[in-house]
């Protein structure tokens, strides 16, 4: 019989999205006072794999990609992406704009082995964590480098953000052995 053992760490992980920079701004203040200082955070970069967002979102869509230092066991992920959705809303409400959804606020958990994303949208390759909350590994660390899954999003599966997210994973490692 296997005895129950402690979470990995990791690092809180949040992917921003709207069709203006500035907005994209106004999102960063919010996510620090929750997850701590970030520690890498992408170049901008165009969402264009998908025109799924553009009819709450507008067209022209840029994303980046944010890690914060805090490294913690994923024990509060399901409040995590409650927080999240509530971001979005008071951002709704502080921005001037023309469309129903200025930012996407998606967070995740970056770990040594894998980046799992949060949705509230069920589907087979992912399992309910509470309150309406779905976790879903999305890329998984193996032979040195991240891999995708056929449900990976497509902006998951670009050589840069592979990269990205490669580098953030050396940090996290150099503070894991800090932590023994």
């Amino acid at each position: 019989m296997g005895k129950p053992t402690l979470p990995p760490l990791g690092n809180h992980f949040c992917a921003l999205m709207s069709k203006n920079e500035d907005w994209l701004e106004k999102a960063i203040p919010r996510l620090e006072s929750r997850y701590g200082a970030i520690r890498r955070r992408s170049k901008c970069f165009r969402f264009e794999h998908s025109s799924y967002y553009e009819s709450d979102m507008g067209k022209g869509l840029l994303q980046t990609l944010l890690v914060f230092d805090t490294v913690s066991p994923p024990d509060s992920l399901v409040q995590k992406k409650l927080d999240a959705n509530q971001d979005e809303d008071e951002l709704k409400k502080e921005i001037e704009s023309d469309v129903n959804r200025p930012v996407n606020v998606d967070p995740g958990f970056l770990e040594l082995g894998k980046l799992l994303l949060l949705s509230t949208k069920d589907a087979s390759h992912r399992i309910h964590l509470g309150s309406g909350v779905y976790g879903e590994v999305t890329l998984m660390y193996q032979f040195e480098a991240f891999h995708p899954f056929r449900w990976t999003y497509p902006s998951y599966r670009h050589s840069s953000v592979l990269s990205f997210l490669c580098d953030c994973r050396k940090d996290l490692k150099r503070d894991l052995r800090g932590l023994r």
